[in-house]
């Protein structure tokens, strides 16, 4: 597990695991390691799925953090991601632009978004962002792992 300081790529927190074992339960401790490094709230975490596992995004919120990354199939499965994507085909939901800061400082539109909005037994609500990579209670849809 590796978490690095963007835009320098200089490493913050280094796990060097086995690799029989699952990748959920080692976020939440390098997660740690990166808080104690920093001490800093507001960061955001980049993963692949195994970072949208719930207790890893209720962690991540619980700190006044961010995460971004896929859904897996189980967690999102074809159909319901298709039902959700429904109204963008037809034409009926806008999407959102998501824009970067290049280094001439000028915004850069790098992808476009939606916001679904469900409500979740464990944790009050949850949002599925699709079509675009968004920061925040998000994912990206593109990549699915599971």
């Amino acid at each position: 597990m590796l978490s690095t300081l963007d835009p320098l790529g200089m490493p913050v927190a280094v796990q060097v695991v086995s690799g029989e074992k699952a990748d959920d339960p080692l976020y939440i401790p390098a997660i740690e390691q990166v808080r104690r490094g920093l001490a800093q709230a507001g960061l955001l975490y980049v993963g692949d799925c195994k970072i949208m596992a719930l207790e890893t995004r209720a962690y991540l919120q619980a700190g006044d953090d961010y995460y971004l990354g896929p859904f897996s199939k189980v967690q999102i499965p074809d159909d319901a991601l298709e039902s959700y994507l429904q109204p963008v085909w037809a034409g009926n939901q806008r999407l959102t632009p998501v824009y970067r800061v290049d280094e001439n400082g000028e915004r850069i539109q790098v992808a476009e978004g939606m916001n679904e909005r469900k409500s979740h037994h464990n944790c009050g609500w949850e949002s599925h962002d699709l079509g675009g990579a968004t920061v925040g209670s998000a994912f990206a849809s593109s990549g699915t792992c599971g």
